[in-house]
């Protein structure tokens, strides 16, 4: 653990008033990135474009029941393994041994997929 003395906490102070980054100030402190970010939140100096936390934005990450609310309309029947046609969407819902399990079946437009179904299963979108 890290001893905050006074002469360190004004230095902290002045080369946070001066625009020094995050990393500048824990290489010419002699102390870790982590230290610097919470001893700047600690003794309150304001944020600058999110330095002063060391956590990355995260992607938010929707529950299953909420992907699933979003991609397909409570009115729309899905297609059975034994109508699925080339043509159809192959996304799939449920588990396989669940007995509402069934795909899309909206028209494949990329590869096994709508566009819908496409976007949501690559990062990279191809089109």
């Amino acid at each position: 653990m890290i001893k905050w003395d006074d002469e360190k906490v004004e230095l902290l102070r002045s080369y946070w008033q001066t625009g020094l980054t995050c990393r500048q100030m824990a290489d010419k402190l002699g102390v870790g990135l982590g230290s610097v970010t919470g001893k700047a939140s600690r003794i309150g100096l304001p944020k600058r474009n999110g330095e002063t936390s060391i956590r990355r934005n995260k992607p938010k990450i929707m529950s299953k029941t909420t992907l699933f609310r979003q991609v397909i309309p409570q009115s729309k029947k899905l297609v059975k393994i034994p109508d699925l046609q080339p043509h159809h969407c192959r996304y799939a819902f449920h588990d396989p041994k669940d007995p509402r399990f069934g795909f899309c079946g909206d028209k494949a437009e990329v590869g096994s997929y709508c566009l819908t179904h496409f976007d949501l299963c690559h990062t990279k979108k191809l089109r």
